[in-house]
């Protein structure tokens, strides 16, 4: 009031607007300090912070880079506008301004774990785990950066040394919710629905919107073969939410449509409403399945037909980065070959069988014929090669024979213990294929059989 024309003032009471939640009164000082000062940087993120807050994320994104513009070197603005940029699909990119800042201020815990989700994001989990200790190094009560570890530990099938960093995290918290609802998800994925309830019901205690976890437990009462409490879940769900096409198309999992239900009316009526992104697939899927139950394939198809459109542009697919990583497969094939001799090799127990090829080629056919053995445990598709192979495979990492033996013997490992006593275990995920040079070096005693169907039948 003394001082009108306080660039400083407008943006310290726009951020004291902000922390109350009053968002439309902090961009008019925010407004109001770049007026005063154009060249204001802090104003111009915080600007994009409130923007990021309402999800008008191109807007902020334009903030952020204003900020940068007058300073290059605001590692505060370069994590943000890693941030936003991330949320807009463009992940890659993201990874760019994360970076930055942390050369800048190598002591930023959010930068490292804001890198972290990026990595984990586009699965180059080794990095998004070494990220995420980062992070938590510069700040042990960290409570995020403990969450984001902890998925991806059980991403990269270390589901144990997760539920450990998830115990922490209810130590220093108790009463958040994320913790809880990361163990439920965990346990869901282990095929223990029954534990993933008690969790989801837990984090319900203390989650704002319980909408999220009302689906999950619906999953779960699914898994248990209760439809009924999880039709009531979802009932409730869309009570809460009637435009939650994620919902929707849970419930089309869970009954039969007919002429006359009611719940189609509504599915229509959301899915003219114009969705974007995510809830517009869940719409299309979940209309696909009513049509599916009345006969009419013709419209079945042409939504799941304009459903999958959708999640192809979601997945924002580059060919490029296929073509690379083969060519990076090829190259590397010739240095794992002349490295065959030299690495040493104890006896393997048990023996691996990889069943490989296309998906959808018969891979589960195969290995439920060859599992049906009394010597042949069935370990389905395990991701180990990929997760401890992949760097040797794409040159990424040294493929020295020391290497080669370290990843023979973790991957035995892990194998020994689905085991159950036997001495074969099949690993059928199909896309082992790109791996195949390194297989074949790491594991001169196993099996490989190769899975071959017409292309258009494996389309």
């Amino acid at each position: 009031a003394l001082k009108k024309d306080s660039a400083d003032g407008h943006n310290n009471l726009g951020n004291i607007l902000k922390a109350q939640g009053k968002l439309h009164a902090a961009i008019d000082h925010f407004n109001s300090a770049l007026s005063i000062n154009p060249l204001f940087s802090q104003a111009h993120n915080n600007l994009a912070n409130v923007l990021m807050q309402q999800s008008k994320i191109s807007d902020a994104e334009k903030s952020y880079k204003k900020a940068l513009k007058i300073n290059p070197n605001y590692s505060e603005a370069l994590n943000n506008l890693g941030h936003a940029i991330q949320c807009l699909g463009r992940v890659r990119e993201a990874k760019k301004y994360y970076k930055k800042a942390i050369e800048i201020n190598p002591n930023y815990a959010e930068a490292y774990n804001n890198l972290g989700t990026a990595l984990r994001e586009i699965g180059e989990l080794k990095l998004a785990i070494l990220n995420f200790e980062k992070a938590l190094n510069l700040n042990p009560k960290y409570y995020k950066a403990l969450i984001n570890l902890a998925q991806a530990l059980h991403d990269s099938l270390e589901g144990s040394r997760a539920l450990v960093i998830l115990k922490d995290a209810i130590k220093l918290d108790p009463k958040r919710y994320e913790a809880y609802d990361t163990m439920g998800l965990i346990m869901r994925r282990l095929d223990k629905p029954k534990d993933a309830l008690k969790f989801f019901k837990i984090a319900q205690e203390f989650k704002v919107d319980e909408t999220d976890n009302l689906i999950n437990m619906a999953i779960c009462y699914q898994d248990l073969g209760k439809t009924e409490d999880a039709l009531k879940h979802i009932r409730k769900m869309i009570d809460l939410k009637p435009d939650s096409a994620q919902a929707y198309r849970q419930l089309a999992l869970l009954k039969k449509f007919s002429d006359e239900d009611q719940d189609i009316k509504h599915m229509q009526n959301l899915y003219n409403s114009g969705l974007k992104g995510q809830q517009h697939v869940y719409i299309c899927f979940a209309l696909a399945k009513v049509f599916e139950d009345l006969g009419d394939i013709e419209k079945e198809f042409g939504f799941l037909n304009e459903g999958n459109t959708y999640q192809k542009k979601l997945l924002n697919y580059d060919i490029s980065h296929d073509k690379e990583l083969f060519k990076k497969v090829r190259e590397t094939a010739f240095i794992i070959r002349n490295n065959t001799s030299v690495v040493p090799m104890g006896k393997a127990s048990p023996i691996p069988i990889f069943i490989l090829g296309m998906p959808r080629s018969g891979t589960s056919l195969v290995e439920q014929i060859i599992s049906s053995h009394s010597k042949v445990t069935g370990g389905g598709e395990l991701s180990y090669i990929h997760f401890h192979g992949s760097s040797l495979s794409t040159g990424e990492s040294l493929c020295s024979p020391e290497r080669i033996e370290s990843f023979r013997n973790t991957y035995l490992e892990r194998i020994k213990s689905l085991s159950q006593g036997s001495p074969f275990v099949t690993d059928k995920m199909p896309q082992n294929f790109l791996y195949i040079s390194l297989i074949c070096c790491a594991f001169p005693e196993a099996k490989i059989v190769h899975i071959q169907r017409d292309s258009a039948a494996t389309c």
